[in-house]
């Protein structure tokens, strides 16, 4: 039996916390006040043959691991969900609030709020308790999955290795009614105008207010491998009217795919992964990361093409903090979530796509899912061939061929399930 109750709830940055800063691009600096969208948090919580499981998602660039700690131990103690059971992600709007208490660029002048972070939590136990407090509808899921044409891809060259798998799940009642349901697109959300100061959830927040309109009920948003993933190839401009026109696109495409078909959630049966890799940087890698450093100083003094200046300046603003940083540890958690006819993996990484289709094509399951930006931030995974022609290359802390075997052992937690 299934049963879910669902809760959306705001977290629009107002009074106290604003101005704020804009998070997401080293561009930017200074304050806003203007505030284009609604930002909201929303929860589901399911009962699946007794035992619960809360899912979340909240509209920020993405939550780190000390905030994502607090919220699932507060949820854990509140309702005695299990702390594995509780997963929250984020749509990774590059124009939302900043919420991180240290700046991912090593912008020291960039500072979450105060208060802000503390308001997060709040208004996330606030969802939970919503759901609890309401009750839970006896439900049964359908999924749909769309390959979309045409609208994005693989950022870093078109025809590259992509995932344009949109997947659906409705949660319908007994006489029909969408009860809770959820959305996962690989698909950077960095349409908007990377100099704009106006807060707004982008492409992911714009997708999950269509959507609401039609099915009564907020979507939780689930972003996938969406490493190198977005719509700097395919887009006309950046902007506002950039956004309305590819969300707009993608919910068309979805309206002439086929029908949603019902699956089982027979369980809820979660396998861990535990990663750790501690090092200190060599001297050949520290004098490599200075000539790099050099030589996108002298391209960024010749470099016209907006795009490319961007890149750069965000890839210069990475190798510095590389170069500041002689000893790494990289340590995360992740999971694979059986959930009968649906496997999901969770992890608190932004994955190349060929990462995310290598584990869906590891999986048995009817449908397989990436579910990225979940429970903290580790960066970029990215493809060792990619580790010296990429923006993201440059600024991941994983050393190269790290995100390989990453990837293997998560499909070898796959396989296990089924031998």
């Amino acid at each position: 039996m299934i049963l879910v109750s669902t809760s959306t709830v705001k977290i629009t940055p107002t009074g106290p916390y604003l101005p704020c800063f804009v998070s997401g691009n080293p561009l930017r600096s200074e304050k806003t006040n203007k505030v284009h969208d609604c930002f909201e948090c929303t929860v589901i919580v399911f009962k699946i043959n007794n035992k619960l499981m809360v899912w979340g998602e909240i509209d920020i660039i993405e939550i780190d691991f000390r905030l994502a700690d607090t919220m699932r131990k507060s949820v854990q103690k509140m309702y005695n969900v299990p702390y594995e059971n509780i997963i929250i992600g984020t749509i990774h709007t590059h124009t939302g609030p900043e919420t991180l208490e240290e700046n991912a660029f090593g912008m020291d002048e960039v500072k979450v709020v105060p208060g802000y972070r503390e308001f997060l939590v709040k208004k996330f136990e606030e969802a939970v308790s919503e759901c609890f407090n309401k009750g839970f509808t006896q439900v049964t899921p359908y999924v749909r999955n769309t390959v979309i044409d045409g609208l994005y891809g693989n950022r870093n060259g078109k025809g590259g290795i992509e995932d344009k798998n949109i997947l659906e799940i409705k949660f319908v009642d007994k006489n029909g009614n969408i009860v809770a349901g959820c959305f996962n697109i690989a698909c950077h959300a960095t349409v908007n105008d990377p100099m704009s100061v106006e807060l707004t959830t982008d492409i992911i927040g714009y997708l999950s207010r269509t959507i609401e309109k039609e099915w009564g009920v907020s979507p939780l948003m689930m972003q996938g491998a969406s490493g190198d993933m977005g719509n700097r190839q395919y887009r006309k401009k950046a902007g506002f009217d950039e956004i309305k026109r590819l969300g707009d696109a993608i919910i068309a495409q979805l309206r002439m795919a086929g029908d949603y078909k019902p699956v089982l959630f027979s369980d809820i049966k979660i396998d861990k992964y535990h990663y750790l890799d501690e090092f200190d940087k060599s001297n050949d890698t520290m004098e490599n990361l200075k000539k790099e450093i050099s030589e996108d100083v002298a391209k960024l003094k010749i470099e016209k093409d907006f795009d490319q200046r961007k890149l750069l300046i965000s890839g210069l603003t990475f190798l510095k903090q590389q170069y500041n940083e002689k000893h790494v540890k990289n340590e995360f958690d992740a999971s694979i979530i059986r959930l009968g006819d649906l496997e999901i993996c969770q992890i608190p990484a932004e994955l190349f796509s060929c990462f995310g289709l290598q584990i869906k094509a590891a999986s048995k399951a009817k449908y397989c899912i990436i579910w990225g930006y979940t429970n903290g931030m580790v960066g970029y995974m990215v493809r060792s061939e990619e580790y010296e022609t990429c923006y993201e290359g440059r600024s991941t802390k994983f050393r190269q061929g790290e995100p390989e075997k990453i990837t293997e052992d998560l499909v070898e937690l796959i396989k296990k399930r089924y031998k």
